[in-house]
């Protein structure tokens, strides 16, 4: 499929801009991403929640997407609890993410003396890619590289893809830490391969721009970090 008949399938909203407010936000919300049309245009860039407990009393929690946390209650601590639960979500994430990194893990003594090939080099390839699905197909590869790898925020990826018909591949740096990370793209996927010693912090980031800058309702194809990161349309990962 050309890329001037790609744009013309795909003719749903590219952004949305609702503030709701009320018990019942989030039930709007649900019925604006339960349309195919704006799901992808829907993506979180501030949150507030009203919570309260019998002992610290009521807390109005406002969280923006990148890191920025205010809070109107009673008690401070109520509000250092509800940071450290955003971090200690988000770290998990992290985890999850740095767990299915490429690398090569020592095999143990017993299953090394089982070996009859000495050619194994004594270790294990372990690790995959981290598959992202888009709800929207990409228009025009080429410009979107353009956007990804340009070194600019807020992706601040640097890179000189390949580039074919229908796919991309490049190897390229993190400008955020300056570490390497492998990228595949599709009209409608992307592989990311996180090399043994990075941060998964890239990954996280990647996916939360992509988010907002392109799709807000992306999924993970491998299901302990699509849980991890609690991706589903209308949310969104911290920067």
């Amino acid at each position: 499929m050309h890329q001037a008949d790609r744009a013309l399938e795909w003719e749903a909203a590219r952004d949305l801009k609702v503030q709701l407010s009320g018990s019942h936000a989030e039930r709007l919300l649900n019925k604006i991403t339960d349309l195919p049309d704006y799901r992808s245009a829907v993506s979180f860039s501030n949150i507030e929640v009203d919570l309260s407990d019998p002992d610290l009393g009521p807390l109005r929690e406002s969280v923006r997407r990148w890191g920025a946390f205010a809070a109107h209650g009673e008690q401070f601590i109520h509000h250092a609890q509800f940071v450290q639960m955003v971090i200690s979500r988000y770290a998990h994430l992290v985890d999850s993410i740095e767990a299915l990194s490429l690398r090569f893990d020592p095999l143990s003594a017993v299953t090394a003396s089982t070996l009859q090939d000495t050619e194994t080099g004594g270790a294990s390839f372990a690790g995959m890619p981290i598959g992202i699905r888009f709800s929207r197909p990409i228009p025009d590869l080429p410009a979107f590289c353009d956007e990804l790898f340009s070194s600019r925020a807020p992706f601040r990826l640097w890179g000189q893809p390949a580039i074919t018909e229908d796919e991309a591949l490049v190897e390229a740096v993190d400008l955020h830490v300056g570490q390497r990370i492998g990228i595949e793209l599709g009209h409608d996927w992307m592989r990311v391969y996180l090399h043994a010693g990075s941060c998964g912090n890239t990954v996280a980031r990647l996916i939360s721009n992509l988010q907002t800058r392109f799709d807000g309702a992306p999924t993970l194809a491998h299901p302990a970090l699509q849980d991890a990161a609690g991706l589903k349309p209308g949310t969104a990962l911290a920067r």
